[in-house]
This record gives C-alpha cells, structure tokens and sequence, in this order.
C-alpha cells in the first residue's frame, strides 16, 4: 500500500485524506510545522501554504519524493508561477483529478529517466520495457498495438494514411488489407482513450496522433 503524506491544515485537506484513503491509500495528514520529519512517503501533496519552500517537502537524493502543490485560484494573483515542484494545479480540483495527478506522479517516478521513455502528456511510452502508461497506470497493449502507438506518438501532429502504417508497423510483405490498421486503432484506443484523446481520425486519409493531449 502505497503511503501519500498531505501537508496542510483545514478542511480541504481533511477531505482529500478521507478521499485517498477510501481508494486505497495509506495517508498521513499533517500541518506545515510537523511535516518535515516524515519520510516514508510514496508522494507529498501539499494543500495551499506558502509558495516559497515547497519542493524542500520532497526530500533530496535517492529518497527524494514527487511532490503535488494544490493551490488557491488567488495564486494567480501573483503573477506567473514557478515552482520547483513535479506538479500543481489549482482549488477546488474537478471530480477524481487528485487520485488520476497522483497516479501520474508516482508511476512516473518509477519509470527510468532516459531516452528510451516517451512522453506525451498523460501518456509514457517504455521501449525498453514495451510498457505503455496512461495517467500513471500501466496499459497492457498487443505487441502490433503498441508499435502503431509509439509509431505515431514518435511523429505528432502527421497524418499517416492506412496504407503508410501498414508499411511502416506490419512491413511491406504484409498482405493484410487497411482495415486491419482501424481494427488496431479501435482497439488500443479503447485502452487508452477513457479520459483523452491522443489519436484524432482524419477523414478519409488516415490518423495522427495529437502533440498535446
């Protein structure tokens, strides 16, 4: 079970405590003044507080945690934001877009930080492993699903038409007609698309895989 350490004082905070651990999460709920002695999380989500400070509350080094800043929409007020954080968003947070942000920050902590992971947005792509990822959570795709995925994530924004995937996922000796690419796009889409869309349909050409879902 993983741990999640919430840092702040109130009633929102009380909330999303209550709510982390009705979905399964060990969770450990502390004011700005107590919360530096505590190690063993998963992640820190710090609720409103100063600005200034905020990425200290990760730790440094190899037991460095990924830290989600939620703040107050007078924030704003300020002018631009620069934290040196993973993540912030700002209160009052829709229905599940704390447990789907916390998600995405702890899997991607775990995943190696190279060349070989390819981020777009809420989707990472492991080549070294063939493991796809979408808000934290791993995807189990067919080896053809995922090679037409990275495919088209490797080249944003280019529409591809059946013929050129064809050639380009399942080869040029490939005898199979172009329905089998709508087949493989229906499928991985109905993996990875319940909350974005990162594959778009071009009428009557092809698919192109948007740059920022």
């Amino acid at each position: 079970m993983q741990s999640i350490l919430i840092v702040g004082e109130g009633e929102t905070a009380e909330l999303m405590a209550q709510e982390l651990y009705a979905a399964g999460y060990r969770v450990d709920l502390r004011a700005f003044a107590a919360a530096s002695d505590a190690s063993d999380a998963t992640a820190v989500i710090v609720v409103g507080g100063e600005l200034d400070g905020l990425a200290s509350l990760g730790g440094s080094g190899d037991d460095r945690r990924p830290v989600l800043a939620l703040l107050p929409e007078e924030a704003l007020d300020s002018g631009p934001i620069d934290l040196a954080v993973d993540d912030y968003a700002f209160l009052p947070l829709r229905p599940h877009e704390l447990e789907m942000r916390l998600r995405r920050l702890v899997d991607r902590r775990g995943l190696p930080d190279s060349p070989d992971v390819l981020h777009r947005g809420a989707l990472a792509i492991d080549a070294a492993g063939y493991k796809v990822y979408v808000d934290g959570a791993h995807v189990e795709l067919t080896f053809k699903e995922y090679e037409l995925l990275r495919f088209l994530a490797l080249h944003p924004n280019r529409v591809y038409r059946r013929e050129a995937l064809l050639d380009k996922v399942w080869g040029y000796d490939y005898f199979g007609g172009a329905r089998t690419v709508d087949v493989h796009i229906r499928r991985i889409r109905s993996k990875i698309e319940r909350n974005h869309v990162f594959i778009e349909t071009v009428r009557s050409v092809g698919y192109r895989f948007r740059a920022s879902p």
